[in-house]
C-alpha cells in the first residue's frame, strides 16, 4: 500500500525497521537476499515511502531475531501506519489536524518555533491557554480538552530524551495581557522557568525596524532523527505542512538568520524578567 511519504506513521514505522536492522550489523542489501525481498523495497519501506504488509514485517522483525517487546511495537506500529493521521491513546475527540502534529512532536528529536504574535503552544500555561482558545475559533465545549492536550505536549520538553526546543518569540507576544495581568504575569515566570532547561533555549525578536519575525510569520521546523525534516504553517482553518527537498531547505536556512536577529538567549531571559517584574509592580499598586 502506497501512502504519503510524509505520513507520522509510515515514517515512524520505517525508522524503527531500519533501527532494528541497524542493530544487528545487516546492510539492507543483505536482508532483501535473506528475505527474498528486492533491495529497493526494504529501502522504501524504511525512508516510509511504502507501507508493508503486517504481514511482511512480521517476517521481517523474525529474521532480524526481535525480542517479544520490540516485535509488539513494531507490530502495532505497523498496523496502524497505513492511517493518514494516527490517533493518539488517551486523547479523544482530537481533530485530525492536531493528530498529525502531535504524532510529529512526538517522534521529533528537535523543533525549532518562530512565535511572532503568540506564546508557542509548548511553552503555554494552562490559563493562557485557555484565555486564547475563544478568541481563535476553539468552542467552549472543546476548550477543557485542548487545554489539557496542550499542557500535556509539555511532557516533550521533561521525558528522558527530551526534544529539543530553539524559540524565537516577538516582544509583541510577551507583552500581549492574553487573560489578565495575572494571567500574563503567570506566563512570563512559565517562560523563564522552562528556559532553564538544558534543552530549551528562548530568544525575543524586539519590536522595532530591526525585527525578523513579523515578514516571516509564524512556523515549526521539526528535525527527526532518520527522516528528513518538515515544516508546520499554522493557518486559520488549517495547518499546512512542507515536505518537499526546496520548501523545506528555504525555511532550514531561515532559522539561523532568525536566531542571529534576535536578542541572545541571556539577554532574552533578562529581558523577560524586566517584563515580568514590571507586571508585578503594576499589581502592587
Amino acid at each position: 500500500m502506497v501512502i504519503n511519504g510524509g505520513s507520522p506513521g509510515a515514517r515512524e514505522l520505517g525508522a524503527e525497521l531500519r533501527a532494528l536492522r541497524n542493530a544487528t550489523g545487516r546492510s539492507v542489501r543483505e536482508l532483501a537476499n535473506e528475505l527474498g525481498i528486492a533491495y529497493g523495497t526494504i529501502s522504501r519501506w524504511e525512508r516510509g515511502e511504502r507501507v508493508p504488509q503486517v504481514e511482511s514485517v512480521a517476517r521481517l522483525l523474525g529474521a532480524l531475531g526481535a525480542s517479544h517487546d520490540d516485535f509488539e511495537r513494531v507490530i502495532e506500529l505497523a498496523r496502524h501506519a497505513p492511517q493518514e493521521n494516527l490517533l493518539l491513546p488517551g486523547i479523544p475527540g482530537v481533530h485530525k489536524e492536531l493528530r498529525t502534529l502531535l504524532q510529529y512532536e512526538r517522534t521529533a528529536t528537535g523543533i525549532f518555533c518562530a512565535a511572532p504574535l503568540l506564546i508557542p503552544g509548548l511553552l503555554q500555561t494552562g490559563a493562557y491557554a485557555r484565555a486564547l482558545m475563544p478568541a481563535i475559533g476553539i468552542s467552549e465545549s472543546e476548550i477543557e480538552n485542548r487545554v489539557g492536550i496542550r499542557l500535556g505536549r509539555r511532557e516533550l520538553l521533561t521525558k528522558r530524551s527530551p526534544v529539543e526546543l530553539d524559540v524565537v518569540v516577538g516582544e509583541t507576544a510577551l507583552r500581549s495581557v492574553i487573560g489578565g495581568r495575572t494571567v500574563a504575569a503567570d506566563q512570563l515566570a512559565h517562560i523563564l522557568a522552562m528556559a532553564e532547561l538544558p534543552n530549551v533555549t528562548v530568544r525575543v525578536d524586539p519590536i522595532g525596524p530591526s525585527a525578523v519575525l513579523p515578514p516571516v510569520g509564524a512556523f515549526l521546523l521539526l528535525s527527526f532523527k532518520t527522516q528528513g525534516p518538515i515544516v508546520h504553517l499554522e493557518h486559520y482553518r488549517a495547518p499546512l505542512y512542507l515536505y518537499s527537498g526546496p520548501d523545506v531547505r528555504d525555511y532550514v536556512e531561515l532559522c539561523p538568520r532568525l536566531r542571529a536577529g534576535a536578542m541572545s538567549p541571556a539577554r532574552s531571559l533578562d529581558f523577560i524578567a524586566e517584563m515580568l517584574g514590571e507586571l508585578e509592580d503594576l499589581d502592587d499598586e
